[in-house]
């Protein structure tokens, strides 16, 4: 959908391919900067939510951009959170569950990346059809991502509480 926003701004099928592009000459870098420095602070919680709060942010800014430039600008910060989740979606379940466990969460991880995958580009087409702009897929998508980076700052504090030490005696 991302080189549809961009052509629908009125460039040309060649530009398009180019500054569709962008974002993910960015978006490598960043993921790997993004995913080693969650690594080396520990961090997890708090690296995915800044990713994902900064996807959603993306998709806002997108679509009450005014400026073609500003939403380009917009939707490649959108590409550049949403990769730099990937690292640290495939991690975390390997800081809270061992052996078979953590196979089976990030296994699962990885399953709901790929219904993700598979059903935001219906729920975008959906609602550019009902609405004909990308301007409501874009702030559902927003919604959906603040909900999971909610959903990530609770489920860490839970996380990474101490475990209680057994009673004495």
């Amino acid at each position: 959908w991302l080189p549809q926003i961009v052509h629908g701004m009125g460039f040309s099928n060649t530009e398009t391919g180019f500054i569709a592009a962008l974002p993910y000459a960015v978006g490598g870098p960043a993921m790997f900067v993004w995913g080693r420095s969650s690594d080396r602070s520990g961090d997890r919680k708090w690296h995915l939510a800044l990713a994902l709060l900064l996807t959603a942010s993306g998709f806002v800014v997108t679509s009450v951009a005014q400026s073609n430039v500003i939403g380009l600008i917009a939707l490649g910060t959108a590409v550049v959170g949403q990769l730099s989740c990937l690292p640290i979606v495939h991690n975390l379940p390997g800081t809270f569950l061992r052996g078979r466990a953590a196979s089976a969460g990030i296994g699962l991880a990885n399953t709901i990346g790929q219904l993700g995958g598979m059903a935001g580009p219906y729920i975008i087409g959906a609602v550019k059809e009902q609405s004909d702009s990308y301007v409501g897929a874009m702030l559902v998508l927003a919604l959906i991502l603040f909900s999971a980076a909610a959903i990530v700052l609770v489920l860490g504090r839970v996380l990474v509480r101490p475990v209680a030490a057994p009673a004495a005696g």
